[in-house]
């Protein structure tokens, strides 16, 4: 892999010079210097002292405490050019993200959208309704954004009176799962819009990406130059170009790797057609009645109900059955929902997957990353009782 950093020129316009970090980004290309990012919403990027062809780039700190990932640039420049080959990409697009630069896929998004002589719009911070009013008096083509982002983007452009985003062709997300109502509302929204949806990480990159067609509840097929294979207990392990180099400090946690092979700490299947299927992260699996129940697969089902706009699950100790599982739901509680999904969940994955306790909140607390904050949740709801 070459030691050069990313392109110092580049093509495309700049649509929203204010967007935070973006300056600070621009710069550091253009002056060849190291690029940093932080999870702050304000200054999300700085110049660094170490080499340009190094990424330094801090996790949210979604699952524990904030590290900072070190990755080469030429493991995004060369999927810069499967991008770029896959969907057609060129100095006529258009692309935009709906985080802060300090998240990966945003930080990514802009990146590859200037390396390949796109305009670039970020629209992190701004409320969905604007965000939905900018992507269309924008003529956006290229948008990269979570599955929540997407939610809220879809319930921002109904209240904010945007029918269509009839210019976007492509839509990327990645970060969860994107359940079937999150897909209609996207069709009607971007009615001209493939939507693709990737596996990944700040560690891994691309582990894997799903066209329009494959199964719904799978991540699909290894993506371009990925090699992917499933230990004994079924945890993903990945080996390809785009891997990072580590994380940053003296004291910070060595990659676990075997044969080249980094393991990612999830746990799926694949199926006979090579579709990968992920059940949950190693480290969010708990015991309930003696039973492996994975809040991530929860989460996924109890999406699928077209009342819920955003979800999350937070297991808490139980001396009885080991843990309680609780399911905090953004927006008012209607009659009969909690019912309705206890019984969704028992039929798609068991009894003991059914969560205890239903918490309903004005507005579900998300890191900059557009996920949710499971860490804070946690905090709020205190032990089980």
């Amino acid at each position: 892999m070459d030691d050069m950093g990313f392109p110092r020129r580049f093509r495309g316009d700049i649509l929203t010079p204010s967007a935070p970090g973006l300056a600070a980004l621009t710069a550091a290309l253009r002056q060849g210097r190291q690029i940093r990012t932080r999870q702050d919403r304000q200054m999300p990027v700085s110049a660094g002292a170490g080499p340009a062809h190094l990424l330094a780039c801090e996790t949210s700190g979604s699952t524990g405490a904030p590290k900072t990932i070190l990755r080469r640039a030429a493991s995004w420049r060369c999927s810069f050019a499967v991008t770029a080959r896959h969907h057609a990409i060129g100095p006529g697009d258009r692309y935009a993200g709906l985080g802060a630069l300090g998240h990966s896929i945003t930080l990514y998004a802009a990146l590859e959208g200037l390396s390949l002589g796109a305009d670039l719009a970020l629209l992190g911070g701004l409320p969905a309704r604007r965000q939905a009013r900018a992507l269309r008096d924008l003529g956006i083509t290229v948008l990269y954004a979570t599955p929540a982002q997407l939610r809220l983007l879809c319930l921002g452009a109904r209240a904010g009176g945007v029918a269509a985003l009839p210019r976007l062709r492509l839509v990327l997300t990645g970060g969860g799962p994107c359940p079937a109502p999150l897909r209609a509302d996207l069709a009607r929204l971007c009615p001209a819009a493939a939507l693709w949806r990737f596996y990944g990480s700040g560690e891994t990159s691309f582990v894997s990406w799903a066209d329009p067609d494959a199964p719904p509840d799978s991540v699909g097929r290894p993506y371009p130059g990925v090699d992917l294979r499933l230990d004994a207990r079924g945890e993903v392990r990945v080996r390809s170009p785009y891997l990072f180099e580590g994380y940053e400090g003296a004291r910070a946690p060595r990659p676990r790797l075997r044969d080249g092979f980094l393991a990612t700490g999830e746990i799926g299947d694949l199926d006979a057609a090579g579709y990968l299927f992920l059940r949950g992260r190693a480290d969010r699996m708990v015991t309930v009645a003696d039973r492996n129940v994975f809040p991530e697969r929860i989460e996924a089902v109890i999406a699928r109900d077209p009342a819920v706009a955003l979800c999350a699950v937070i297991a808490r100790p139980d001396g009885r059955r080991g843990h309680r599982i609780t399911c905090v739901l953004q927006g008012p509680e209607r009659d009969g929902i909690v019912g309705r999904l206890r019984r969704l969940c028992r039929a798609a994955i068991g009894p003991e997957s059914v969560p205890h306790d239903f918490v309903f909140v004005a507005r579900l607390p998300l890191l900059p990353a557009g996920k949710p904050d499971l860490a804070g949740l946690a905090r709020q709801l205190g032990p089980a009782r």
